[in-house]
């Protein structure tokens, strides 16, 4: 499959997934998670996810969230705790640098 890469069309912010394939393996990547509106169901980007993205499956490779304004961060909590709930993996989150004090 040729890889794709999607913006989602989130009312606050900005969210992209890219799938690409490397070394044989189907990769997803995640970059920022948008901000979710407080008017429709806190799922937002995961709806939008499984809307314009349907092949992903189950796992996100590598979420990325670029820097911690709510339009690019503020959506993860809800899209994290949706994925998990049904079925879905993270395999590695990257967050900006600044934040690892604030880290185990």
């Amino acid at each position: 499959m040729p890889s794709r890469f999607t913006a989602l069309p989130l009312a606050i912010g900005e969210a992209f997934v890219l799938e690409t394939d490397h070394n044989g393996k189907r990769w997803v990547i995640l970059y920022d998670g948008g901000q979710n509106t407080g008017i429709g169901p806190k799922n937002e980007q995961y709806a939008l996810i499984r809307e314009h993205c349907p092949e992903i499956g189950k796992r996100i490779d590598i979420a990325v969230c670029s820097h911690s304004d709510r339009d690019h961060s503020g959506g993860f909590p809800d899209l994290i705790e949706t994925w998990v709930s049904e079925g879905g993996e993270i395999g590695e989150f990257w967050l900006p640098a600044q934040w690892s004090p604030a880290l185990p």
